[in-house]
């Protein structure tokens, strides 16, 4: 079942078509480097993509074997001109929920400390946006709605 499942997962995150145009694009330039992209293009582990490849009959197994032993390097990066980003390294905030906290901030309803604390330091309070001036009469709304 487990297999059947990570099957799946891979033509879902590596595509035939998408992966197909990126390997004709790149090969030229060599299987690692074009392995290594369609991994950062599609964000899919090193494993997974080498494995797809193989499924498409790009390269072979031993090709397949070969490639894996060794994962993408900083070099491998650079010579593509692309970057590896981790999407979720802790600590981690979603972005609605940071952009949420951030507006908080400048309006005045949490304090820098609280922010920093909110957005689980993945900023500093020297970092932290300007808070916006609010006018007294919205002050005198707010302690209104209060009493």
């Amino acid at each position: 079942m487990e297999r059947l499942i990570n099957a799946f997962a891979i033509h879902l995150l590596l595509p035939r078509g998408p992966v197909i145009e990126v390997w004709q694009a790149l090969a030229e330039q060599g299987e690692r480097l074009a392995a290594v992209a369609i991994s950062v293009r599609f964000r899919a582990s090193w494993s997974a993509t080498c494995n797809q490849l193989c499924n498409l009959q790009l390269i072979d197994d031993a090709e397949r074997q070969q490639l894996t032993s060794t994962a993408p390097n900083a070099a491998d990066f650079v010579a593509l001109g692309e970057r590896w980003e981790a999407e979720l390294q802790a600590p981690a905030v979603p972005p609605r929920y940071g952009t949420r906290i951030l507006s908080a901030y400048q309006a005045g309803r949490l304090s820098g400390a609280r922010a920093v604390e909110l957005l689980y330091g993945t900023v500093m309070i020297e970092e932290l946006p300007e808070q916006r001036a609010l006018p007294l009469d919205s002050l005198r709304r707010e302690f209104d709605h209060m009493s």
